[in-house]
């Protein structure tokens, strides 16, 4: 979400609408976002101690962006009509 508001702010307030590719090149690069955040904060060696391999963490963070991204699909769709 705070990528969508940085995007926000850039377009002067528009409302952007991501083409299907570039929604996914933008979770991608979310889960990027995250997963560097997830070593800096040392939370790989905790998701560890769960049992939870490195590697998941990013899919993780691809799937909750692409789930938020469907919702304000569904959310600007709904406010259109």
């Amino acid at each position: 979400m705070l990528l969508h508001g940085i995007l926000w702010l850039v377009s002067g307030g528009s409302i952007i609408r991501l083409s299907p590719r570039a929604a996914l090149v933008f979770a991608g690069f979310a889960a990027w976002i995250g997963y560097i955040d997830a070593k800096r904060r040392s939370e790989l060696l905790f998701m560890g101690n769960l049992g939870i391999h490195a590697a998941t963490i990013p899919v993780i963070w691809f799937l909750v962006v692409v789930v938020m991204e469907i919702l304000l699909s569904w959310t600007l769709v709904a406010a259109a009509r």
